[in-house]
């Protein structure tokens, strides 16, 4: 998994990449699972990807704040 560490030291792992309707799936479920403050999307360039280029459709990754490991810190 890809994960990456936010300005304020937070980090947050990459759940899924890609669109249409698997996109809004598995954004709708991250939100109820990990809190809509926990989940964020960003789009990304679809060059190389040539049914995304074709059809127009955009591409998104998610993210998700890594809460589990954030509230262990003090144990």
């Amino acid at each position: 998994m890809l994960n990456r560490v936010d300005k304020d030291g937070t980090g947050w792992t990459k759940v899924y990449f890609g669109g249409g309707a698997h996109f809004k799936n598995w954004l709708s479920q991250c939100i109820e699972l990990k809190g809509e403050e926990n989940v964020e999307t960003e789009e990304i360039d679809s060059a190389g990807f040539r049914c995304y280029e074709e059809s127009g459709e955009k591409m998104y990754r998610i993210w998700v704040k890594n809460i589990d490991t954030e509230n262990k810190k003090g144990d």
